[in-house]
């Protein structure tokens, strides 16, 4: 989630590409098969009966891994593969990659068999893991864990793949994690799947300011975000799991960033529930102000479809659904941004199964004065002299049966008359976003 200053969310970017570069294998004793060329310094052979098909540069763990991975990611060709033999790799500085058309992918059988482990780098080397700067990557099949800053950063780049990752940290979640572990940013045709997040303090999985994205097959737990959409237009998230987090899934449209639009995002299929704990985001950002209990929260975003998923045991509520001029009221400090559409237009809530939200409100969701609250929370905020039922469409779908629901009328809260459970205004369709082929 973007800090205040809306500057981290794009800037932040800084070391992604290190902990990609740990996995090759096999009984090479050069830089493997394939095409695109291998790293003049770097000749090493994994254990024998490891899979190193394909792959240009081998790198093994040693005595000064940052240096041998970084010289890999110098001197590697475009088209080329750098594979991390099986084993832990201690990495203490950032890693960066500028080398279009690379793939770093680990070579174990499990995704836990090739390490990064950035346990004894600090910020002072850099505040990410690894950067990478180049279109095409792929980064695969391997554990990073400790990062002192965000995780896998890629920013700028078309096409971007993070398949297979686990990305954590040692102590569990905590706030002197790094904010992010998995963040394209300011990029384009991003996939994001398989992976496992956890610990992050800020969100698991981020998607900031990208134009065509998809998420799917992915865990994301023990972060104050699990899945976060951010300023993202043409955005598939689906079949993920998202649990005790904060929040579960976002959608969100802040000021203040180059990106100014989010639109035409599909929430489907998921399975979000028990997201409860509580929330230890930085204070001066906007993930602090998500209630610890959230399924899922929409801000600013426009045409937003959140349809067939498993929303249950939040406890401040399935859906939420805000005005960014909410959250500027909620954080200290935000700044407002005249070139920033504020308004949520056009969002579909429909056929997703509900259980259990609501039991237990929390943070500013507590604010609304009624427990328990409804499954879809929606705050009523529109433009003056526009009325709710016009082309700020929120919509619950044509046909029933429909979600518990309470329009909570955040700019009336101490007067409760203001509010409304009645279905009936929010009874329309809105055309649907096709699910991917």
């Amino acid at each position: 989630m973007a800090k205040l200053d809306f500057v981290g969310s794009c800037v932040v970017l800084s070391a992604a590409l290190a902990s990609a570069a740990a996995g090759c294998g096999g009984n090479n004793s050069s830089s493997g098969g394939g095409g695109g060329g291998g790293g003049a310094g770097v000749h090493d052979s994994c254990a024998p009966g490891v899979d190193v098909t394909g792959c240009t540069t081998i790198v093994a763990p040693s005595a000064d891994d940052a240096t041998r991975l970084q010289t890999a990611l110098i001197e590697v060709k475009s088209g080329g593969t750098v594979c991390l033999c099986p084993g832990t790799y201690n990495v203490k500085k950032q890693l960066s990659l500028t080398v279009p058309s690379v793939t770093v992918k680990g070579t174990g059988k499990n995704i836990d068999d090739t390490v990064l482990d950035f346990a004894a780098s600090s910020t002072a080397s850099g505040n990410d893991t690894m950067l990478v700067t180049a279109d095409g990557f792929t980064i695969e099949n391997m554990a990073v864990k400790n990062t002192p800053g965000n995780g896998v950063v890629v920013r700028q780049a078309d096409k971007p793949t993070f398949r297979k990752l686990h990305v954590s940290w040692d102590g569990g979640p905590k706030a002197t994690n790094g904010a992010y572990s998995v963040y394209p940013v300011e990029s384009t045709n991003v996939l994001i799947e398989d992976c496992v997040v956890e610990g992050a303090a800020d969100a698991a999985i981020y998607v900031g300011q990208c134009t065509g994205a998809v998420v799917r097959r992915n865990k994301a737990h023990s972060s104050v975000l699990g899945i976060e959409l951010e300023n993202t237009s043409d955005g598939y998230v689906y079949d993920n799991e998202a649990y005790d987090n904060t929040g579960g899934l976002a959608v969100f449209l802040l000021g203040n960033l180059n990106k100014k639009t989010s639109n035409k995002n599909l929430v489907y299929n998921n399975n979000i529930h028990d997201n409860n704990r509580m929330n230890f985001g930085d204070s001066q950002s906007f993930v602090a102000s998500v209630p610890a209990g959230t399924g899922v929260i929409v801000v600013g975003a426009d045409d937003v479809e959140i349809r067939d998923n498993t929303i249950t045991n939040n406890n401040s509520g399935g859906v939420l659904v805000v005005n960014y001029l909410l959250l500027q009221m909620l954080v200290p400090g935000a700044k407002p941004d005249p070139m920033t559409d504020p308004n949520p237009e056009r969002v579909l809530v429909r056929n997703n199964t509900f259980m259990g939200n609501g039991m237990m409100p929390k943070d500013a969701a507590a604010l609304i004065g009624v427990v328990p609250l409804e499954d879809v929370l929606w705050d009523g905020i529109v433009p003056s002299g526009m009325p709710a039922t016009n082309e700020l469409k929120f919509c619950l779908g044509a046909m029933g049966p429909y979600p518990s629901f309470r329009m909570f009328a955040a700019d009336h809260l101490n007067d409760k008359t203001k509010q409304s459970i009645d279905t009936t205004p929010y009874q329309c369709d809105l055309p649907a976003i096709p699910q991917m082929p």
